[in-house]
């Protein structure tokens, strides 16, 4: 190993609990041993979104709960899950949100793998319901077992004082584009990200 690693302002990034999956794709094409499992990171979480914020802890938060209540005890399997997400990709923090769960879960929309002959499809397995929009709710289904699903909800978005501050501070910067954050904007964002650690900002869940 080369030894260069991420430096992270917030210590408390490496403190989150990882998430392990198994991943029979990458064991076929020799990525990795069959005894080994693909460990996830909230800084992984961080790295495909670009930052930390109360809507990208809310997906991994909601991915380990899915993933535990789906198979309990038992390790998950990266790619054998379906995602379906209650609203359009451009309803609130859809697009980020289901950018986390394709990196962990492996399900990925129409730009996913294709597949291996009908094995180790990725392609579709993340889908959008317009037509029944509930929102920040996300629907996880192992596909070998049939109806089995899970039903989460965030009440992140939700609150009126995070939505406040966060639409605020988008509308500043939107009007000034070059304008340098002061100590006060960044305390106030960097107030907003840790008032949701350690990344347990799920209100409800059901599993059917």
């Amino acid at each position: 190993m080369c030894g260069i690693q991420t430096k992270w302002k917030q210590l408390f990034y490496e403190d989150v609990e990882p998430i392990r999956l198994k991943d029979p794709l990458a064991v076929f094409l020799g990525a990795i041993d069959e005894a080994e499992d693909f460990v996830f990171t909230y800084t992984d979480a961080i790295k495909i979104a670009g930052h930390s914020c109360p809507a990208v802890s809310g997906a991994y938060k909601i991915i380990q709960k899915a993933l535990q209540a789906l198979y309990g005890n038992e390790t998950p399997v990266r790619g054998e899950i379906s995602v379906k997400v209650l609203g359009s990709i451009h309803h609130g923090a859809n697009g980020p949100i289901s950018q986390v769960i394709s990196l962990i879960t492996g399900a990925a929309p129409e730009t996913g793998f294709a597949g291996l002959g009908e094995s180790f499809v990725r392609k579709n397995k993340l889908a959008f319901d317009e037509e029944n929009e509930e929102p920040n709710t996300f629907i996880f289904t192992i596909q070998s077992s049939g109806p089995f699903c899970s039903f989460f909800h965030s009440s992140l978005l939700s609150r009126p004082s995070f939505a406040y501050y966060l639409c605020a501070l988008f509308k500043f910067f939107k009007s000034y584009p070059f304008y340098k954050p002061t100590q006060s904007l960044r305390s106030l964002a960097h107030l907003l990200i840790h008032a949701n650690n350690p990344l347990n900002n799920i209100h409800s869940f059901t599993v059917a």
